[in-house]
């Protein structure tokens, strides 16, 4: 007799168990479903984000942007430029990602570079990618046409291709520089491998873009937001072919004062 007594104290103890359980999923919210990232047809070619589908979460446009890829290629060597001084004199109104990029074009039109665009960081910012630019051992930028001139004309100027020629070109340094402006944290140990030539060619074709679509201008410039500057730097010695300097020669301050570019920031 006692034995069946415990027998169905145990059954109505699990019986009790398993509706306490069900009431409990029952309750639980249903998770919020997201949409499926949008097929590609190679690295950084997308041009929409995947977005939530919770009718409470205002979609983001990146109009015909192209996505940089996150985490990035690993770079030379990289520096953040601090909020304070990107923003200095900015009214709390006016501290958008058009702000930002419109700060960041002044300082590089003063700096001499010529040709810039950009891509999206999907709905978390902005990338803004440079032209490549032949620089001396200090860092600093070619006098002239040596800067960005390609050393032959017998193609259209892209990235890999420049990179390509310089196998016939004078021994030297090179650099590109890219501005990242994303909510997406930077973390070294997740970085995709260096480019290779043919990464940096896709990257700078995806940058053709010469302007922010005005919603994600409109955007604010939040305190989560960091600013990143990423410098991919090469060195062509006589006889050899190009290489990525890993890590670079100087730091990433350097290059970011060497370029000219805090000078323009500062203004």
């Amino acid at each position: 007799m006692g034995n069946m007594m415990r027998y169905k104290s145990t059954i109505a103890l699990l019986i009790a168990t398993s509706t306490l359980a069900l009431a409990s999923c029952a309750s639980a919210p249903e998770p919020e479903p997201y949409t499926t990232a949008p097929e590609t047809a190679g690295p950084g070619s997308e041009t929409a984000a995947p977005l939530p589908t919770n009718p409470n979460v205002e979609p983001c446009d990146i109009g015909e942007l192209k996505v940089f890829d996150w985490p990035p290629p690993e770079p030379s060597t990289k520096v953040s430029i601090p909020r304070g001084l990107l923003l200095l004199g900015i009214p709390e109104e006016d501290k958008t990602l058009g702000t930002v990029a419109q700060r960041l074009e002044a300082a590089l039109v003063d700096a001499g570079y010529v040709e810039f665009g950009y891509q999206a960081t999907d709905c978390a910012g902005f990338a803004l990618v440079t032209r490549m630019e032949q620089i001396d051992d200090e860092g600093k930028p070619l006098q002239g046409t040596a800067r960005f001139e390609p050393p032959s004309d017998e193609a259209p100027w892209s990235l890999g291709g420049f990179i390509r020629q310089l196998i016939g070109a004078p021994p030297g340094y090179y650099r590109q520089i890219v501005f990242v402006a994303t909510t997406r944290p930077y973390e070294a140990e997740n970085l995709a491998p260096p480019p290779s030539r043919e990464d940096l060619d896709q990257m700078v074709e995806n940058a053709d873009a010469q302007a922010l679509p005005e919603s994600m201008a409109a955007e604010p410039y939040t305190p989560a937001h960091k600013l990143h500057v990423l410098i991919y730097e090469f060195e062509k010695r006589r006889d050899e072919d190009p290489m990525q300097l890993m890590p670079s020669r100087l730091a990433g301050v350097t290059h970011v004062e060497a370029a000219g570019i805090y000078d323009g920031l500062s203004e």
